[in-house]
């Protein structure tokens, strides 16, 4: 590995070579874990939501989302999620966008007691 590990997380995910896509997708992992407890610790303050359900599905979602990055080159060749220019994704990358967000609100509303 030629950068250090916030050399690679401030560039652009497609533009890395696969050995630097394993550092990256785990430093995404990482603030991917952290920004959940965030988020989990102030549901549960405001909204008194079970913790360790909501840190459930975060770690979920986390997961599917770096399986996504550090495979990138695998599901662009066999769904085409990606394209060239990088503000415009496929219909498949949009399908796949939506997929995991009605995953994170439909948690998100399993986990809050109103």
């Amino acid at each position: 590995m030629d950068k250090s590990l916030i050399e690679i997380m401030k560039t652009k995910w497609m533009y890395l070579n696969e050995e630097e896509l394993k550092y990256y997708s785990l430093g995404i992992f990482i603030e991917c874990i952290c920004l959940s407890v965030i988020i989990s610790l102030i549901s549960k303050l405001l909204f008194q939501s079970d913790f360790m359900l909501s840190m459930t599905g975060f770690t979920i979602v986390s997961i599917m989302f770096t399986v996504l990055i550090y495979k990138r080159d695998f599901f662009d060749e066999k769904f085409q999620l990606f394209s060239s220019d990088l503000m415009k994704g496929t219909n498949q990358g949009l399908i796949l966008f939506l997929f995991v967000s009605s995953f994170i609100v439909s948690w998100g509303f399993f986990s809050v007691r109103l």
